[in-house]
């Protein structure tokens, strides 16, 4: 007697091959649903075209809070503010923050956000004054922002 066992991936090469590929055809974008792609679609471009926050914080340089912890915080300067829809006026240097709102462009400088609740006095963010230094709890990884193109 023969052994017929075969491998799924020999189950599953017989199976396709053994299929036909329909032929490709252009239709309405609104036509498309529950169809599949006969090729790989490319974005012309990034959508917004800039690096944004993903969330409510301080946009920071990483760099700047890798040791930030809540029993040894680290103190940053505000040196602005930036509303979604705005252009940041300035480029943050090292020990330097700008508070920033979800889809706010991030200022130069800046790789990474500490969101809201990883800064010493967390809370509602719009409308409050701008203060001069906050503390930061939690240390910020580069990834911790929305994109960048």
């Amino acid at each position: 007697m023969h052994d017929m066992t075969l491998s799924v991936a020999e189950a599953l090469d017989r199976r396709l091959s053994s299929l036909e590929v329909p032929p490709s055809e252009v239709v309405p974008l609104d036509d498309s649903i529950g169809r599949v792609l006969a090729e790989e679609i490319r974005a012309g471009g990034d959508l917004p075209p800039f690096a944004n926050s993903a969330m409510d914080g301080f946009a920071v340089r990483a760099a700047d809070t890798a040791r930030a912890s809540p029993s040894v915080p680290v103190f940053l300067k505000v040196v602005g503010d930036v509303a979604a829809g705005s252009v940041p006026g300035a480029r943050l240097a090292p020990g330097e923050t700008a508070r920033i709102m979800t889809g706010g462009m991030l200022p130069g400088g800046a790789d990474a956000v500490v969101p809201v609740e990883g800064i010493g006095e967390p809370g509602p963010m719009a409308g409050r004054d701008l203060p001069p230094v906050v503390e930061v709890h939690r240390a910020s990884s580069s990834s911790e922002r929305s994109m960048v193109p």
